[in-house]
């Protein structure tokens, strides 16, 4: 790691991640030319080419039901119709706390 916590490769690049796991603490839209979002998890900052929303929707997939299904069924369940809680995986209890509306550019 360097001395702002960000972990690096030997050649300076930074590891980037594509979908969320137990460790992960927050997801953040990260504006940049070569990176899209922020990962933020127990062993550093992580950052992806990917959009915040494109990591959710494969996480999603990856743990059993598609994005939109998920948020139908939160919103069913919950009555929440903006910012809705997004149960990623229920096994691992990951789960996604909107900020903004997910057309919003700063949505994390």
């Amino acid at each position: 790691m360097n001395r702002f916590g960000y972990r690096l490769y030997l050649d300076g690049s930074m590891p980037s991640i594509k979908q969320m796991y137990q460790r992960t603490i927050a997801i953040q839209p990260h504006f940049h030319p070569q990176y899209q979002t922020k990962i933020i998890d127990m062993e550093g900052i992580y950052y992806t080419s990917e959009r915040p929303a494109e990591i959710l929707a494969r996480s999603c997939v990856k743990y059993g039901a598609t994005f939109d299904g998920r948020r139908d069924t939160a919103m069913k369940l919950t009555n929440f119709i903006q910012k809705t809680p997004l149960l990623v995986a229920e096994v691992y209890k990951i789960i996604a706390l909107p900020t903004h509306s997910p057309e919003h550019k700063d949505c994390a």
